[in-house]
């Protein structure tokens, strides 16, 4: 965890078990178990990495180094807290 806070990766997460507002609307933990996924708004399959990126841009936050340390280190992360979910890839979200 120390790599993530470092990086301010845990700062910019939303950590499983809350729920945070944006907007007046609810943003739920993500959950990296149903990636690869197809979604709806982009009309094609999307890796974690573009997720990752396109939530950055949604919360107006400085972009990350497409493959760079803070996304890998979200990543990596992500899986760890995923452990013993069932995967559930490929996925179809909105």
């Amino acid at each position: 965890m120390d790599i993530l806070t470092r990086l301010g990766v845990v700062r910019r997460i939303n950590v499983a078990g809350t729920l945070t507002r944006l907007g007046g609307s609810l943003i739920p933990p993500g959950h990296a178990a149903g990636y690869p996924t197809y979604r709806l708004e982009w009309q094609a399959l999307g890796s974690l990495q573009r997720r990752i990126r396109n939530c950055n841009t949604g919360v107006r936050a400085e972009p990350w180094r497409p493959g760079g340390d803070e996304v890998r280190a979200l990543e990596v992360f992500m899986a760890w807290r995923d452990q013993g979910l069932a995967v559930e890839a490929p996925a179809v979200r909105p």
